[in-house]
């Protein structure tokens, strides 16, 4: 995958200011810096007036078929909340999400392997890096943003369900009790 860094503040202005008069429906530069927290492509996706669905779509562009892009985009809601996450985290929070998708409550970590993380990895959103597997920030931050402001119940139940996850392991695993207490108050912060 190759990994772009978002513009500084200043910088993302400036390549506002750029853009065609005719590509700027929204044109309040600040608004679009704050959304698109100076990823190019959402920038410009905001400054034409796109919503977040919008841009999320656009991010995901990739995963081509409507079937494909259904499943791995529900899968990344379900893990959006965690920053950093493994095999085991995946399974929890994707059986935590899986209200609708009954199959997902009986996977085991092989399905997760399949399923999910394999799936995801040839997307170019999803990799490995200081040991955890991460979705890409800005789609990230996409999907965070989509889950507190448009399904505000699923973003809690996640975090709540992370909150637990982590604190259950800070209990059943002292020897990194620090660890896991820093992940439980990240997401209960978020």
């Amino acid at each position: 995958a190759i990994l772009l860094k978002n513009f500084e503040r200043e910088f993302a202005k400036e390549q506002y200011r750029k853009l065609p008069e005719n590509l700027k429906v929204n044109k309040n530069e600040d608004e679009i810096v704050d959304l698109s927290d100076g990823h190019t492509l959402s920038t410009v996706l905001y400054a034409q007036d796109a919503d977040r669905t919008q841009v999320i779509d656009e991010l995901l562009e990739v995963i081509g078929n409507k079937e494909e892009y259904e499943a791995l985009r529900w899968y990344l809601e379900a893990m959006c909340v965690l920053k950093k996450f493994r095999e085991n985290e995946m399974l929890f929070m994707i059986q935590a999400y899986s209200k609708t998708q009954d199959e997902a409550a009986q996977w085991k970590i092989n399905d997760i392997r399949t399923q999910v993380r394999d799936r995801l990895i040839k997307t170019g959103l999803f990799y490995w890096e200081e040991g955890g597997y991460k979705i890409e920030d800005n789609l990230r931050r996409e999907l965070r943003g989509f889950l507190k402001n448009d399904e505000p119940e699923n973003w809690k139940a996640l975090n709540g369900a992370a909150f637990d996850l982590y604190k259950e392991w800070a209990e059943k695993f002292p020897r990194f009790r620090d660890h896991w207490e820093e992940q439980a108050n990240a997401v209960q912060n978020a």
